[in-house]
């Protein structure tokens, strides 16, 4: 299904005047075109990515402009793949209910769209769920470099890291350390050899790719990689709680933005979810953060719809 589309894509781009692919994607076509011929894909205006998605796109220049496309569907895929493993390790749900899972991902519209348009949306799923698969999996390592990868690839992902590592311990653990009287006990748990070493991981794999692309390209890669979403204020499409808000104030060329208190809400929402199982926890700082952000669009959708699709008590 998702092959039929990229190919429909070139023939509809060829003939219709609105685009099947989305505007971002010739975005990333064009800059990974400037880095396969050396340059810097900042030379690409409104290119505010990591280079290193530019670095996988180079295919694009070489080969043909659908690879990118390809490589996010094929992702999509994977991502199926460790949601239906997820379910199947670890947590009690019957082949007939994980089929349905897995299928409300794979074959659901939003998802299927958004990566055959050609948005990078489902590397980002698939470093998360890679991550989250670690940890359950008690890889910590490569939870940690999954989780680093991720948040180099985009800034959001880092909500799921405490999530992350309060669930590497087996869940009785932190049970038992919360009914110690002893403050070193506590501590002594809660800062485990295990989940300092999947922070070592995740930050040294974050700092490190962040440092090579810094060597190469300067201060220009840390505004428009991070810096700038820090600030980007979109009024043309999303669906923000502020999207009126954004709209009027750009217009008046003045932004008075007040943002709702995420951390207050998500305080509340983790008083009745288990902050100790991955998943739970993962959904509850999900429903925290998605509403307070001021530009947002359909690829959103991916955040509920990776969560959502495996069984816990917040879905």
């Amino acid at each position: 299904m998702r092959a039929v589309l990229i190919l429909y894509a070139v023939w509809h781009d060829s003939t219709f005047a609105v685009k099947y692919t989305d505007v971002d994607y010739l975005v990333f076509n064009d800059a990974a075109r400037f880095v396969a011929e050396g340059e810097s894909p900042y030379r690409r205006a409104t290119y505010r990515y990591t280079p290193l998605l530019a670095y996988v796109l180079v295919p694009n220049a070489w080969l043909h402009a659908a690879w990118g496309k390809l490589v996010f569907a094929g992702t999509d895929l994977l991502c199926g793949y460790l949601i239906q493993r997820i379910l199947a390790q670890h947590e009690k749900v019957t082949e007939s209910r994980s089929k349905m899972l897995v299928s409300m991902w794979l074959f659901n519209p939003i998802v299927v769209n958004v990566s055959t348009r050609g948005n990078a949306e489902a590397l980002v799923s698939l470093l998360v769920l890679a991550s989250l698969w670690g940890v359950l999996e008690r890889r910590i390592r490569t939870g940690g470099v999954m989780l680093g990868l991720a948040v180099h690839l985009k800034i959001y992902p880092i909500i799921y890291a405490l999530p992350l590592y309060l669930a590497i311990e087996d869940e009785v653990t932190p049970r038992k350390a919360a009914a110690q009287t002893k403050l070193t006990e506590v501590l002594r748990i809660f800062f485990s050899r295990q989940r300092l070493t999947f922070t070592a991981v995740s930050a040294s794999t974050f700092i490190g790719m962040s440092y090579l692309f810094y060597s190469i390209y300067g201060f220009e890669f840390v505004h428009q990689a991070y810096l700038y979403h820090v600030t980007r204020a979109d009024h043309r499409h999303n669906f923000s709680l502020y999207f009126y808000q954004l709209y009027l104030a750009v217009c008046a060329t003045q932004e008075n933005t007040k943002e709702l208190p995420s951390h207050e809400l998500s305080h509340e929402l983790h008083s009745s979810a288990d902050i100790f199982r991955a998943q739970a926890s993962s959904i509850t700082h999900l429903v925290a953060f998605v509403p307070q952000v001021s530009p947002r669009s359909s690829r959103v959708f991916f955040c509920w719809l990776r969560n959502l699709n495996k069984k816990s008590p917040a879905a």
